[in-house]
C-alpha cells in the first residue's frame, strides 16, 4: 500500500488542484485514490464514496446513498426553498433571544471550546451578521455538562437545517448487548477452530472525526453560521 500510494501521488496531487482551497486544506494529507483502491478490492457498496468526499457534503437535501445500510425514504419535512426563504427573518430572531445558559461554567466552556476550535482551524470568527449571505442560516451553539467538561452541541434540529434532510437509509445504532454477543460469538468460533483462545481487544476512535470531511462549497457558504453566547461580551458571536 505504502508503494502504491507513491505512485498514485501526481494523480492525487491532480485530484486535489481541482478543489476548492478550503476542501483542499481538510483533505490533503488524505490518500484518496488509494482509499478508492481499497474499497474496489474490498468489493464496498458504497461506489461514490470518495467522490462524495471530494466534493463535500451538504447539510441539507437529499443525503448521498452508501448502499452499506438498510433503506429507509423519509422525505424533508422542510424542503431547502422555504428554508432559504425564512433564513433571513429566523437569524434576526435567534441573535435577539441568544441569552446565557444560566450556568457561568457552561457558557465559559462554550466559549472556550469554541476558540480552540478556531484556534485548530475549524471555525473563523468573530463574523459579522451583516457579511451573511441572504438565505444562508444560523444555528445556535449550546453546552452541556459532562464530567470534566463542557460539551459544545450545534443546535440544527432548532436552526430547521435537520428539517430540510431528505434521508434515503437508516442506521441502526447498537447497544452493549449487542457488542458482548458479538464478542462472544467470535471467541466461540476461534475456540472451536483453534482450541483454547486469549481475547485481546482495542477501541479505535478517529480523532475530530466530523472535521476530517468537508462541507461542500455550497453548505460552508449557506449552513457553516454558528452562534454563542460569549460570557465575557454578554452578547451573541458568530
Amino acid at each position: 500500500m505504502i508503494h502504491r500510494s507513491a505512485q498514485l501521488a501526481d494523480h492525487e496531487a491532480a485530484l486535489k488542484g481541482d478543489m476548492s482551497g478550503r476542501r483542499r486544506t481538510i483533505l490533503e494529507k488524505k490518500r484518496l485514490l488509494l482509499f478508492k483502491e481499497l474499497l474496489v478490492e474490498a468489493g464496498s457498496n458504497d461506489v461514490n464514496l470518495v467522490e462524495d468526499i471530494c466534493n463535500g457534503f451538504d447539510l441539507t437535501g437529499k443525503l448521498p446513498e452508501s448502499n452499506q445500510f438498510d433503506k429507509k425514504f423519509r422525505p424533508a419535512a422542510l424542503p431547502t426553498d422555504p428554508l432559504r426563504s425564512i433564513a433571513d427573518r429566523a437569524r434576526c430572531a435567534l441573535l435577539s433571544n441568544v441569552r446565557s445558559s444560566g450556568d457561568a461554567k457552561v457558557d465559559a466552556g462554550v466559549l472556550q471550546a469554541t476558540l480552540k476550535e478556531k484556534e485548530m482551524g475549524f471555525l473563523h470568527g468573530p463574523v459579522d451578521a451583516a457579511s451573511i449571505p441572504p438565505g444562508a442560516t444560523l444555528t445556535r451553539r449550546f453546552g452541556v455538562a459532562q464530567k470534566d467538561k463542557v460539551r459544545p452541541i450545534d443546535d440544527y434540529k432548532a436552526s430547521l437545517v435537520n428539517s430540510s434532510v431528505t434521508q434515503v437509509e437508516v442506521v441502526t445504532l447498537h447497544g452493549i448487548d449487542h457488542v458482548a454477543c458479538l464478542g462472544s460469538a467470535l471467541m466461540a468460533a476461534a475456540q472451536r477452530r483453534h482450541g483454547a483462545t486469549q481475547l485481546v481487544a482495542k477501541c479505535w476512535d478517529l480523532a475530530a472525526a466530523y472535521k476530517q470531511i468537508p462541507l461542500s462549497d455550497h453548505a460552508y457558504k449557506a449552513d457553516s453560521y454558528i452562534v454563542i453566547f460569549n460570557h465575557n461580551t454578554r452578547s451573541p458571536e458568530i
